[in-house]
């Protein structure tokens, strides 16, 4: 069996065989998988916030592993077997036996491309030293805000200089300059039509597995109860309620066009509320009623 190979930012690369053995999931661990590169790795420090109903940020998990690739940004803490593993009876969580494990169970996941526009602010423009300075990342789609402690300002400038860039300039940059090559398959037929809609629309269709959040966390990382069936369950219901109030509107389009409903269902699967069948069973409702 294959052992973990990393690459110069110690992120581990995809390893089949031990995922395989160890019977976990590994989108649901931090692997570069193919081509993917790492733009940035803080391993210790950042923390993680979500922004609550009153409007302040909420603490939701502090020293974790935050990655930035040319696909995802990635948050991670310590898996929940790593949790199990680290708890010595009769004494409690040990520290030590912490001490060789990766932070790569991942609790949020967002497809890098759509950071674009969303860059690092500074916390304190004067507050630079040898050691960097504080700044925040929000990614306010998701309610999400970031803290990373002493970040270099040249390392703050490179990724708010890629996440400046227009959507087809960056896909280009990472394909061709970072070497993901595997990023976007179709690149030459974008070449020839310029499609930029077509382009997103591809790009949210391809790295839609990227996009999730696990919020239930306990000081030491993922709490023990796994919570994977039950977050399934929940997509399923919130599904589920989509169809139904889809069909519900179906049946009052006397108020509104067929056109109008298509392109709500179009932002529907967008947003990923719904999935390629679903689209496509409400759709042919749709036009069939």
């Amino acid at each position: 069996m294959d052992k973990p190979d990393f690459d110069e930012y110690g992120v581990q690369r995809e390893n089949t065989k031990l995922d395989n053995f160890l019977k976990r999931d590994s989108n649901q661990y931090m692997r570069l998988q193919g081509s993917e590169k790492t733009l940035f790795k803080d391993s210790q420090a950042t923390t993680m916030f979500e922004k609550q109903a009153n409007g302040k940020y909420k603490v939701i998990k502090r020293e974790g592993t935050l990655v930035l690739t040319s696909r995802r940004l990635t948050f991670s803490v310590y898996s929940p077997k790593g949790v199990a593993m680290g708890f010595i009876p009769g004494v409690g969580y040990s520290n030590y036996r912490y001490r060789w494990k990766e932070k790569d169970y991942i609790i949020f996941s967002y497809p890098t491309f759509l950071l674009l526009g969303k860059l690092i602010n500074r916390t304190n423009e004067t507050f630079w030293t040898a050691k960097g300075g504080d700044i925040q990342w929000i990614v306010e789609d998701e309610n999400i805000k970031f803290e990373i402690p002493c970040m270099q300002e040249d390392t703050v400038n490179q990724i708010n200089d890629l996440l400046s860039l227009e959507l087809d300039r960056f896909v280009y940059k990472m394909m061709f300059s970072f070497k993901d090559s595997e990023l976007y398959p179709k690149w030459s037929e974008f070449y020839e039509t310029d499609d930029k809609a077509l382009l997103f629309n591809n790009l949210l269709k391809e790295n839609s597995h990227f996009k999730f959040k696990k919020p239930t966390v306990t000081w030491t990382g993922i709490s023990l109860k796994d919570d994977a069936r039950s977050n399934q369950d929940a997509d399923e219901i919130k599904s589920q309620k989509n169809i139904e109030k889809l069909e519900h509107n179906t049946e009052s389009k006397n108020q509104l066009s067929i056109s109008d409903e298509l392109e709500k269902l179009a932002t529907l699967k967008e947003k990923g509320l719904l999935t390629e069948e679903e689209f496509t069973a409400a759709k042919v409702k749709l036009l069939n009623s």
